[in-house]
């Protein structure tokens, strides 16, 4: 037997020395990926010239009986460089550390193996199973602790299973939701048309000789309630302009003072896909945001002080991760927020951008916090000792939010359908000349649905549960297609998940049974 081979006794994290959290240690080591496969899923994410380490856990017994064993392993194979095997070797300690918790759980056994044909249950097994205490298979042999794990994984695998038939159910009604309610924007926006055409100055021009909204748009604006919709969404998918424009209008109302004080958009700085907005503050982006936990999301947020000696508007920009969202894909979408900040800078000056938010973090003292009016920085600002405390910060917003909501209701101030409207409506009596050309891409496809409601090319539909099940059909946006370059990189599943995340999702939730990490890779030389 390999006399260095790491085997027996229990390794508390304790007794090694201490990790610093977030230090180059912990940068050193990369998640390869946590799996409810076992060991046979877990090697065929390794190889002969990588060296690993890896969190086994071993379900043994059963009952009261039941005892779960947690087994440390590390591969280093023979054929791997010397060098290599040495600058690996002296992360052992540290893969050791973050893979018990950084130091608050423990192993049962450890080994090292030096061949990826030694990486199976039953090699594992009988190298380590002498310091297991299983009480209900005492003096059982390894064939018989091989049987129970064959159990444990067939059960885990078919919860796991059960699991993402949930989480592939919770996104297709999340989409769902969200194609209905662009449908229902879409709508909304067609009734502001009409409000606005019937108020004002018809427009003489026809859309066919080169006008946008005309006669037939008020005509007919009405029979949309009863087309089919199916064929109102694919005209919305083909003139998703349209909704484009009216997302254009709700930044420019939080950036202008106006009804919204904040909006949310999906993954898509072109599009700008619009999940919500409206006057209600952080606990209403909030609300809005725990809707669309598959998605990433980004945010602009007016917010309002007024102390004695102070009052200001500051405007925030926020970078919402969903919860649902797998690492590669959230990492891709996470790479857009230069672009959403780039595209709310043309609106107003952010005084902050708060990035890498759970949904659960939007409350109001967090962000008041991050907007920087903190008790120092509020003293400071009014001149007034003791001007301030953090919760009087906190319901200084709070009223201060009450009273904008007040004077817009009393000013009647319009939500941003309202406003597009009347801009579309102003721009048509007018010549097209010098117009923004999204507004009047817009404008042409307001035309191009009216047309199609003229010439009934939308047909009616009574059954109105056939129609939503059509409408669910095909997503909207890019962002809520699978994405096939994603399904050609062969990854293991939680690949690029934190240590933390694997370790809860082996130890804690026990929704794994292995996590397999490994050195990270040196950038490849310019």
């Amino acid at each position: 037997m390999d006399p260095n081979r790491l085997k027996g006794s229990i390794h508390v994290a304790a007794h090694d020395s201490v990790v610093p959290k977030g230090g180059a240690e912990e940068r050193a080591i990369v998640v390869v990926g946590a799996g409810s496969g076992g060991v046979p899923e877990m090697v065929e994410y390794m190889s002969n010239d990588e060296v690993m380490w890896a969190l086994l856990r071993f379900e043994f017994g059963s009952g009261a009986f039941t005892r779960t064993k947690y087994i440390f392993m590390h591969f280093n194979a023979d054929n791997i460089p010397v060098m290599k095997r040495c600058q690996a070797a002296s992360l052992t300690k540290t893969a050791k550390h973050y893979l018990s918790s950084e130091g608050k759980d423990h192993f049962h056994g450890a080994c090292e193996l030096r061949d990826l044909a030694d990486v199976t249950a039953e090699f594992i097994m009988t190298e380590v199973s002498e310091h297991f205490v299983v009480d209900s298979i005492a003096g059982a042999s390894t064939t018989a602790m091989i049987k129970q794990y064959q159990e444990q994984l067939e059960k885990e695998r078919w919860a796991a299973e059960e699991r993402e038939k949930e989480a592939a159910k919770r996104r297709a009604e999340k989409q769902a939701r969200r194609r209905s309610a662009m449908l229902e924007m879409t709508q909304e926006l067609i009734e502001e048309f009409q409000v606005a055409h019937r108020d004002s100055p018809k427009s003489t021009k026809s859309p066919k000789s080169g006008g946008t909204l005309g006669h037939t748009f008020v005509s007919n604006a009405t029979r949309l309630s009863k087309a089919s919709r199916v064929t109102v969404m694919k005209i919305i998918r083909q003139n998703s302009v349209i909704l484009t424009q009216l997302s254009l209008e709700g930044i420019e109302q939080v950036a202008k003072g106006g009804l919204w004080n904040w909006v949310l958009f999906g993954p898509d700085a072109d599009k700008l896909p619009l999940l919500g907005g409206g006057s209600g503050g952080v606990a209403e982006l909030k609300g809005v945001a725990e809707e669309n936990e598959d998605l990433v999301m980004f945010g602009l947020l007016r917010a309002q002080l007024i102390l004695p000696g102070l009052s200001e508007t500051r405007f925030a920009m926020v970078h919402i991760v969903g919860s649902e969202l797998k690492a590669v894909r959230r990492a891709k979408l996470n790479a857009l927020r230069p672009k959403f900040e780039a595209k709310f800078r043309e609106y107003c000056h952010l005084q902050v951008i708060v990035a890498d938010l759970a949904s659960s973090s939007l409350e109001a003292d967090f962000i008041i916090e991050k907007m920087g009016w903190n008790e120092a920085a509020i003293q400071e600002k009014s001149g007034l000792a003791g001007a301030a405390t953090a919760s009087s910060v906190v319901q200084a917003y709070k009223k201060a939010l009450e009273e904008e909501q007040h004077n817009a209701y009393a000013e009647s101030k319009p939500d941003p359908r309202r406003t597009l409207a009347l801009k579309m409506q102003e721009a048509d009596n007018s010549s097209e000349d010098g117009m923004d050309a999204r507004m009047s891409e817009a404008m042409h496809a307001i035309a191009s649905l009216a047309q199609e409601i003229e010439l009934e090319a939308i047909p009616e539909c009574e059954d109105e549960d056939e129609q939503d099940s059509m409408v669910d059909e095909e997503p909207i946006f890019d962002f809520e297609k699978e994405d096939e370059a994603e399904e050609e990189v062969k990854l293991a599943p939680n690949a690029l998940e934190t240590l933390e995340t694997v370790n809860n999702v082996v130890r804690t939730d026990r929704e794994c049974n292995w996590a397999l990490v490994r050195p990270r890779p040196k950038p490849a030389a310019k």
